[in-house]
């Protein structure tokens, strides 16, 4: 999440200590990857900058985010395969040092990296 509050201008240390439970797929729950959903929040606060004062504003700024969103989620899906935890890492969190081994393996910089990295880009991108 600092990543992406450095990319859109976002300057609340608030967004990155509410993000920190989305490692590991949601609190190594190996849900949705973590990266991808911070990227989906900074998305929508990158859209909402523009201030709707209207609900028909805000309509469209919805509008406008979920499309980006969409966007994000069919380029990072297209670039590793699945947006979950456990396909991208190939590894179960849930067994015994399931989650060391992972970490043992060189897998944090192989995968969690690179998509942290790529979310950002992404975001960036596209959110801006």
């Amino acid at each position: 999440m600092q990543g992406l509050q450095a990319a859109l201008g976002l300057d609340d240390d608030d967004l990155w200590q509410l993000t920190t439970g989305f490692g590991g797929g949601l609190g190594r729950r190996q849900l949705v990857c973590g990266a991808l959903t911070g990227a989906t929040i900074a998305c929508g606060l990158a859209v909402a900058r523009k201030r709707a004062s209207t609900r028909e504003d805000r309509d469209g700024l919805r509008t406008d985010a979920y499309a980006k969103v969409q966007q994000l989620t069919r380029e990072f899906e297209a670039r590793f395969g699945a947006l979950d935890c456990r396909t991208m890492t190939g590894h179960d969190f849930s067994i015994p040092n399931g989650h060391d081994l992972f970490v043992q393996s060189g897998g944090r910089d192989r995968v969690c990296r690179s998509a942290v990295r790529f979310a950002v880009e992404t975001t960036a991108r596209l959110c801006e």
